[in-house]
């Protein structure tokens, strides 16, 4: 397991270094495999703040505090992130794991090299949980389902990496509704990070005039991908109507799309 604690403009003592340290390493008992564990200390007007992201088990836990000495906030976020790891436990412990051939499937695709089908995830979650997500998993993108309510299900939309920062691009929930998925109706919008926090990144979405995701169908942004220097692309599939990425993962092309 591997722990690290820094401090940001914040000079992080060896005393409170290792206060922390056996503070969360008591949470270790909980995982099978617990990868890293990684805590952040700054102060914010007369606030200690602290913030920390457990990774271990396949899944991330993350969360801050705040106290008027940093002791007292690594104490609150230590009891807080053990409570929500206990939580999950006891939540999934009754259930068996999804078989993995049940989320991906292989296909051949006119003869060309076979593609690899990932389903993204169906649980809800806003741009700011899918921006957070998309960085704790070191990911230049991430396909999520943003359905506000039950009247917009599997409304899903993509973040993703460019040369200039991030983009998001969503379709309006009026047009999925009217089945009017022609191009014109995508929303895209430059993401404005102005708070990278590890836990509660603060971020601004601005409209963009120039669109940059495609309308296109699987074998045209396939080739667009092979005869580009990109990892990625991101593009609306016509065929399906849905958000679609497809991207290379070493020798293999992969493309993730949303829940049938």
């Amino acid at each position: 397991m591997k722990l690290t604690i820094t401090g940001r403009h914040f000079e992080v003592s060896e005393e409170l270094s290792q206060y922390a340290e056996k503070k969360f390493t008591k949470i270790k008992k909980y995982f099978r495999r617990l990868i890293d564990i990684e805590i952040i200390m700054y102060l914010e007007k007369h606030n200690h703040i602290i913030e920390a992201v457990i990774n271990g088990d396949g899944m991330k836990f993350f969360g801050t505090e705040k106290a008027s000495d940093m002791y007292s906030s690594v104490d609150l976020l230590a009891k807080s992130i053990e409570k929500q790891v206990v939580k999950h436990k006891e939540k999934h412990s009754a259930h068996k794991a999804t078989p993995l051939k049940d989320n991906i499937e292989t296909v051949q695709i006119e003869n060309q090299t076979p593609i690899i089908f990932n389903k993204a995830a169906e649980r809800p979650k806003d741009e700011i949980e899918a921006f957070l997500e998309m960085k704790l998993d070191n990911k230049d993108f991430i396909l999520f389902n943003k359905s506000i309510n039950d009247n917009n299900k599997n409304l899903y939309a993509v973040i993703f990496k460019t040369d200039n920062g991030f983009k998001m691009a969503e379709l309006p929930p009026k047009s999925k509704k009217e089945k009017r998925f022609d191009a014109e109706k995508l929303i895209e919008f430059d993401l404005i990070v102005h708070n990278d926090s590890l836990t509660k990144p603060k971020i601004k979405l601005k409209k963009c005039r120039e669109k940059t995701i495609k309308c296109a169908a699987m074998n045209s942004a396939l080739k667009d991908l092979t005869a580009s220097n990109h990892n990625f692309i991101p593009f609306f599939n016509d065929e399906t109507n849905t958000f679609n990425i497809i991207y290379k993962n070493g020798d293999i092309l992969e493309v993730m799309v949303p829940p049938e």
